[in-house]
């Protein structure tokens, strides 16, 4: 894995660069055309982080997803695009949007997170897995096709996929009306920050959460830190609970825990415990 970190020239103009399409989209709507976007997510929504991970640990999917599940309620990054994504529905500015992205699984649920913590509205969010971005595309535009005034506007980091979504248009007829934009790849970080994060996130033990401090060239920036989760399921299993028991249940939960723990212990020695302590007693009949 080598990259550099990008200089302040490659960042300011990738900022000029977001503001031009910007600028295009704000033509285009006073003009009263429609604009609407296909954004990815790594290197555009979003750092691109992940997939530099992804790279240092050479493509190892087992390893890269367990890396993703531990970091699922640490939010993304905002990459280049997600101001611009945020204006979507808002005076002059683009009127609908779609999230097309390679990821799945957990990797899914984290751009979920993200989309909801920095309110980007999203019409579609397409995860697609192991399928062709094409598939999406084809989705998309099909849906489009039949609108004139809709201009579809489509970023990506990888020329393959803007290729792709340039075909699509081209064999439906719309590509007068269709733009694919290659979107810069920006990063703040090295190498070394990359493979100190992906050690130490794989790394973690445990059943709770962890607070990793990410290393930076001057050593760990202790104002910044990476929420690790080891054992994500238990984890995600107790925010589920804590935000959709009822509260008098949580109560009891709470006024009763030691005892409840000492229970599970005793009956349930191989049973995880997790704040949802009144599920296994559910499961086990010693509750309504």
């Amino acid at each position: 894995m080598t990259f550099q970190p990008s200089t302040s020239e490659e960042l300011q103009a990738c900022a000029d660069f977001v503001q031009s399409v910007r600028e295009d989209v704000r033509r285009l709507v006073a003009s009263g055309k429609k604009v609407h976007f296909v954004w990815d997510v790594d290197h555009v929504l979003a750092a691109g982080r992940s997939d530099d991970v992804f790279s240092h640990l050479k493509f190892a999917v087992p390893e890269y997803f367990r890396y993703e599940e531990r970091l699922i309620t640490q939010l993304l990054e905002k990459g280049p695009w997600a101001e611009l994504a945020r204006e979507c529905g808002t005076e002059g500015m683009q009127v609908s949007q779609d999230v097309v992205t390679a990821r799945s699984s957990f990797l899914a649920m984290r751009v979920m997170f993200f989309l909801l913590e920095h309110r980007i509205p999203i019409r579609w969010q397409l995860f697609v897995g192991h399928q062709p971005k094409a598939d999406s595309y084809r989705i998309i535009l099909k849906w489009f096709e039949k609108d004139p005034d809709m201009h579809i506007f489509s970023v990506d980091d990888a020329k393959k996929h803007n290729d792709a979504f340039d075909a699509i248009a081209a064999e439906l007829g719309m590509s007068e009306r269709c733009r694919s934009i290659l979107g810069p790849q920006v990063r703040r970080y090295v190498p070394e920050d990359i493979a100190y994060e992906a050690e130490h996130v794989l790394k973690a033990t445990g059943h709770v959460p962890i607070v990793l401090h990410p290393r930076t060239r001057d050593g760990l920036d202790y104002m910044r830190f990476v929420r690790v989760t080891p054992d994500p399921y238990v984890t995600m299993a107790n925010m589920l609970w804590r935000a959709s028991a009822p509260p008098d249940e949580r109560a009891f939960v709470e006024e009763n825990r030691d005892t409840l723990e000492r229970l599970v212990d005793e009956m349930c020695p191989d049973r995880k415990k997790t704040d949802a302590l009144l599920i296994v007693f559910r499961e086990m009949g010693m509750m309504p």
